[in-house]
């Protein structure tokens, strides 16, 4: 909110670089009225000229402004106490709900001034107090390239003011500093959000860049502990949906940047960690950048516009009996069921995958479950059981449906219906029968009801949860091999079994999926993937087998 209209900070072009504070606005004279004294910006154009650079935000400059609430502190040594608040503005006059800020303001104080000069302070949005600064370490901003709650988190300055005939002049010289973040991802950005950002500063003894600082007419005090200090500092980054700022391909102010109030002083080490939605999970996860020997100058501006690796689920979060989510040390009494896939927004409904097999067709010992077949006995005429068939590997991996192939009748024909309430289909009855270790229930939607994933939904727990890497280009067929795709699939197998509730790896075998192939083949995906002849425990192949044959393995997903 606190923009000063008495100053701006420069932004230079690049990462890690310092520009001056800018200051002053031209403000009408306001002669003294009654037993108040008017305070105003230096309106001489020598000082204008000097510290105005742009009124508007261009990529390069953050502008201060003035909001409601705002007030200054006048510093009389003659008086008892010294410390005087303003007791009045013309803010009000000039702000509105569609235009809450303002690039001049003029204040008053009760009583006659007539030394040659004077100290004020602004200390914060309807400060209290003219000799401590509050330095939030919980900051939030609403929309990009607007830190409208600057003046509430610790913006703060001085300046000397200076008679000039019935009233006095003056131009503030902010004392906090300021960090402008504008994160890009270069691999993957566009479809990524970032919810806040979090800095860390290291050392010995253990800096403080949050807290309530003593305040003089130098600025913080930062020799002196403050009052509740912190060495951590958040920025919450809401967006207009409440869901984050983008984070673009490459860097773009006006799309992501966002502004943090932090106590001045040279810091061995500062951490930043960016909490970057996974694009397809929209899991929010830490993703760190550590710079050291950093010194944060009061009133200068840094702009850190840092390239994000791509997103990994390091956030990892599980669908419980009760139908709610979270991580592992956040479960309690609960009771893992599956790990979520794409987590649930205002507009889309979550997936989740099974934490262990329905069927299992490589025989692991210890499962008591049947090999499965996909649907009728193989070689009969005409059995082609789903209403959409794919042609392609493209349609495959584009293939969302498994829902519908599992509960829709209109998605059936020969005679199938709603296949996961017909035993003869065997795969889709035995996802849609999956036994949790305790049942789930939603109410409306597709929510609640386990199905056989298709190609594209299985592809997206790879990429989720294996970190696959790359996809295969073209199909597999009972023995006759191809291109393989890539995962981590101990990563993977590592995250059904944290847990530690009955969670399974998975098969070195394959999984049907609802996903048909042509007339008489299903999909399958195949993990221990071979090429070449050889096998590969991080591979994985897209198969196409007959939709009558016995040994796949299942795994059922979930919405909520």
């Amino acid at each position: 909110m606190m923009k000063r209209l008495v100053s701006s900070l420069l932004l230079a072009s690049g990462v890690m670089t310092w520009a001056a504070c800018s200051t002053d606005e031209n403000v009408p004279q306001q002669p003294s009225t009654g037993n108040k004294t008017a305070f105003m910006m230096n309106t001489s154009p020598t000082a204008s000229a000097k510290s105005r650079t742009a009124g508007t935000h261009t990529g390069t400059q953050l502008d201060f402004f003035w909001t409601a609430d705002d007030n200054l502190w006048l510093n009389n040594p003659a008086a008892t106490p010294a410390l005087i608040a303003s007791s009045s503005s013309d803010i009000a006059e000039h702000v509105s709900p569609t235009s809450p800020k303002v690039a001049t303001a003029k204040f008053w104080f009760e009583g006659t001034y007539t030394a040659p000069n004077y100290v004020v302070r602004y200390t914060g949005k309807q400060s209290t107090a003219g000799d401590k600064v509050r330095i939030s370490p919980e900051q939030v901003q609403k929309l990009p390239a607007e830190p409208a709650l600057i003046g509430e988190y610790g913006d703060c300055g001085t300046a000397i003011a200076t008679r000039n005939g019935d009233h006095y002049d003056f131009t503030l010289d902010h004392k906090a500093a300021y960090i402008t973040f504008t994160p890009f991802c270069s691999v993957g950005g566009g479809n990524v959000k970032m919810t806040q950002v979090k800095v860390t500063a290291g050392g010995l003894p253990v800096p403080a860049i949050a807290g309530t600082f003593d305040f003089t007419d130098t600025g913080i005090n930062t020799a002196v502990t403050p009052q509740t200090p912190s060495s951590e500092i958040t920025l919450r980054t809401l967006g207009a949906d409440n869901t984050g700022f983008t984070v673009p391909t490459s860097p773009s102010y006006a799309t992501n940047s966002c502004t943090m109030v932090l106590a001045p002083g040279t810091y061995s080490s500062l951490t930043v960690e960016y909490f970057v939605s996974h694009p397809i999970s929209h899991i929010p996860s830490p993703v760190s950048k550590e710079y050291t020997n950093v010194t944060l100058t009061p009133g200068k501006n840094k702009k850190l516009a840092y390239d994000v690796p791509e997103a990994t689920v390091s956030g990892v979060r599980y669908l419980f009996q009760d139908g709610t989510t979270g991580t592992i040390a956040e479960k309690g009494t609960r009771t893992p069921i599956a790990i979520v896939v794409v987590d649930k927004t205002a507009t889309e409904d979550g997936l989740a995958m099974a934490l262990k097999d329905d069927a299992s067709g490589g025989g692991i010992a210890g499962r008591p479950y049947a090999a499965v077949k996909w649907g009728g006995p193989q070689g009969v005429p005409n059995q082609q059981f789903n209403s959409d068939v794919k042609a392609s590997v493209t349609d495959i991996v584009a293939d969302m449906d498994g829902y519908k192939y599992t509960w829709d009748a209109t998605s059936s024909i020969n005679g199938a219906g709603v296949k996961g309430s017909n035993t003869n289909m065997d795969a889709f009855y035995k996802a849609a029968n999956h036994v949790s270790p305790a049942p789930i229930t939603f109410s409306g939607g597709k929510r609640g009801k386990w199905f056989l994933p298709s190609v594209g939904q299985w592809v997206l727990a790879l990429k989720v949860l294996g970190k696959c890497s790359a996809l295969p280009t073209n199909m597999s067929r009972q023995g006759t091999y191809a291109t393989v795709g890539t995962f981590d699939r101990n990563y993977m197998n590592s995250l059904f079994t944290a847990p530690g509730v009955g969670g399974e790896t998975l098969d070195n075998y394959w999984y049907w999926t609802s996903t048909q192939y042509y007339t008489l083949y299903g999909c399958s995906i195949g993990i221990d993937g071979v090429s070449g002849g050889v096998a590969s425990q991080n591979a994985f192949t897209f198969i196409e087998d007959m939709i009558g044959d016995v040994g796949e393995s299942v795994r059922a997903f979930i919405y909520f």
